[in-house]
């Protein structure tokens, strides 16, 4: 990423500019050239980075070509129709993976507060 223009066009207002002391103008200059300098050295870093990019998505390229040509393409299931009396089904085959299955169970609230009253006979002895 560039040192910005407004940046440098303030870099040259300040350091043109005769009411300013020159310890000022060095020290505006020296953090401009660190600055230039860290930009040189990102620049650098990200050159290296784009080569290993490069390299690498090669290196998936040679793998990916390798693997396909072992491994068969896959194959899209054929949705085949099939009359039945005056309506036509779909029958869709079933692709089903292996696992376990969860089924989801909600859980119903009881909104009848009502107590019955069961009839209680009291026996005499």
């Amino acid at each position: 990423m560039p040192v910005d223009q407004k940046i440098q066009q303030k870099v040259v207002e300040l350091t043109s500019n005769a009411s300013v002391n020159n310890k000022t103008k060095l020290a505006v200059r020296k953090r401009f050239y660190e600055l230039k300098k860290d930009e040189v050295d990102l620049e650098s870093i990200m050159d290296t980075f784009n080569d290993s990019v490069k390299v690498y998505e090669q290196e998936m390229d040679k793998i990916l070509s390798e693997v396909v040509s072992v491994i068969p393409e896959t194959v899209e299931p054929e949705i085949v129709t099939e009359p039945v009396e005056e309506t036509e089904r779909i029958i869709v085959p079933s692709n089903e993976k292996p696992g376990v299955k969860v089924r989801m169970q909600e859980e119903l609230e009881d909104d009848n507060e009502e107590v019955e009253e069961v009839p209680y006979e009291l026996s005499q002895d």
